[in-house]
C-alpha cells in the first residue's frame, strides 16, 4: 500500500500516545486525590480558614463525591480543621464565564456555606490593560476631553486594539493582550472583573479627593460592566 506524505505525518494523538508509552506510571493509590491534599489557607482579616471552591470541586469529582458538604467534611477531618471555621473562596472570573461554576456557588450558598469572591489578579494582562485605559480616561476627563474618553472606552469595550494601542501608553503589552483575548468568553469575564475592581478604586479616590472626574469614570465603567455581562450570558 502506498502512503502519501501527509498520511505518514504524526498526529498530535500519535505523539501523545508515544509519549505515554515511554512514561512510568503511578499506581491508582499513588495518583488518588486525598482530602489532605486540598489546600486550606488561614485568613486573619476575615477570621476564617479558606478553601477554594475550585479545589473543593476537583477533589469531589476525583473521588466520585456528589455532595459538597460531604467533600468538605472529609477535607476538614483530614487536616484536623474545624468545619465551622471554614469559608469558601471562588475566582470571580470563574463564576462570570462558567454557568456550571455559578450554579455550584449558588448551591453552596443555599446550603449555608460562606463564599467570598476573589477578584482578578492585578498582574493579569486583562487587568493591566483595563487599568491603563481607565488611567487614560481619567486624564482625558481631567482635560475636559470627554469625547476622547468615550472613544477610548468604546474601543476598550469592543476590543478595538489598534485604536487602544495608538491612543494609550499600553502598546508594550500588545502581544500578551492578543494572546489572552483569543479566549473570548474568558477575556470578557476578565474585563468585567477588572472593571469591578477599578470602579471600587475610583469610588475610593472620589471620596478622598472630592473630584467628580472619578465619579464620571466610574459611571462609564458601570455601563461597560452591564454591557459585557450581558454578552457573557
Amino acid at each position: 500500500m502506498l502512503y502519501t506524505a501527509s498520511q505518514m505525518q504524526k498526529t498530535s494523538l500519535d505523539e501523545a500516545t508515544e509519549l505515554l508509552s515511554n512514561a512510568s506510571y503511578l499506581t491508582e493509590s499513588e495518583s488518588r486525590y486525598y482530602p489532605e491534599m486540598v489546600p486550606i489557607r488561614e485568613n486573619a482579616r476575615i477570621g476564617k480558614n479558606l478553601v477554594r471552591v475550585e479545589d473543593l470541586v476537583e477533589y469531589a469529582l476525583s473521588n466520585g463525591i456528589t455532595d459538597g458538604g460531604v467533600a468538605l467534611e472529609q477535607i476538614c477531618e483530614a487536616s484536623q480543621v474545624d468545619k465551622d471555621s471554614i469559608a469558601l473562596s471562588v475566582d470571580e472570573v470563574s463564576v462570570l464565564e462558567d454557568s456550571n461554576m455559578e450554579d455550584t456557588v449558588r448551591g453552596l450558598r443555599d446550603a449555608g456555606a460562606i463564599v467570598y469572591a476573589a477578584p482578578i489578579s492585578e498582574s493579569d494582562v486583562a487587568y493591566k490593560l483595563s487599568e491603563s485605559v481607565v488611567n487614560e480616561m481619567l486624564e482625558s476627563l481631567s482635560n475636559c476631553d470627554e469625547d476622547k474618553c468615550d472613544a477610548l472606552f468604546e474601543a476598550y469595550i469592543n476590543d478595538n486594539f489598534d485604536y487602544i494601542f495608538s491612543e494609550s501608553s499600553c502598546g508594550s503589552m500588545a502581544d500578551k493582550v492578543f494572546k489572552s483575548a483569543k479566549k473570548s468568553k474568558n477575556w470578557a469575564a476578565k474585563k468585567v472583573s477588572s472593571l469591578r475592581t477599578l470602579i471600587d478604586k475610583a469610588a475610593d479616590k472620589k471620596r478622598a479627593s472630592g473630584s467628580n472626574v472619578f465619579g464620571k469614570a466610574a459611571a462609564k465603567m458601570k455601563q461597560g460592566v452591564n454591557y459585557l455581562t450581558k454578552k457573557l450570558k
